[in-house]
């Protein structure tokens, strides 16, 4: 900075101060993370890589990296695995079984400049959860002798297959029953024509994920 200095004369004499600004910190780092493809709501531990983590401008704060769900009913709040100033990190979490919809997942970089001030990146990704098939309940059953005819609960587009096996007991083995493989439901409801089987004989409908 030039100063000038003007005495009661009206000398005037010139001269250079020089000041020190504080170093400009740049906040840390962390690279896009891609959305996650859907996974079932019993689909167990999921884990996603983190990169690009650093504290910026080339420095070297210590950096701290957590993440958070927005539903934490569906998803709790992941675990992250990260020691600074590694530029990576794995980031885990484990959907909530019998939940589903939409969950935001938000990755947090923090760390704290030269003057004490924290600063911190934020990088979010979405995960759908597929949540469980309700419960298949029969609507209606009838006997003739053509067989019998049975029809329950769906939702249109969904794909069902009839399975039966001659006895109850753990470990028989079910069989589909023939032309009975694909059943697709039209409205909300479903049905199957069986024909005439020896008895006794159990049936059961499975729904096509």
């Amino acid at each position: 900075v030039l100063l000038n200095d003007t005495d009661h004369g009206g000398l005037s004499v010139y001269r250079t101060v020089t000041s020190e600004s504080p170093p400009v910190d740049a906040p840390p780092t962390l690279d896009p993370i891609p959305g996650q493809p859907r996974i079932n709501h019993n689909a167990g531990v999921q884990t996603v890589s983190l990169t690009g983590i650093t504290a910026g401008g080339g420095e070297s704060q210590e950096l701290v990296v957590a993440a958070t769900s927005s539903n934490p009913a569906i998803i709790p709040d992941p675990a992250v695995s990260y020691t600074s100033p590694q530029s990576t990190g794995i980031l885990t979490y484990v959907p909530t079984p019998n939940t589903g919809g939409n969950v935001e997942i938000t990755v947090t970089v923090s760390e704290t400049n030269v003057l004490g001030i924290p600063l911190s990146t934020t990088r979010s990704f979405h995960v759908f959860v597929v949540a469980p098939a309700p419960s298949i309940i029969l609507e209606s059953l009838s006997v003739d002798s053509a067989g019998f005819r049975f029809s329950w609960d769906a939702r249109a587009g969904e794909q069902f297959r009839v399975q039966s096996r001659d006895q109850c007991a753990a470990g028989a083995n079910w069989q589909d029953v023939a032309g009975m493989q694909f059943i697709t439901a039209t409205g909300n409801a479903a049905s199957a024509q069986c024909p005439v089987v020896a008895f006794p004989r159990f049936f059961r409908v499975v729904r096509l994920e």
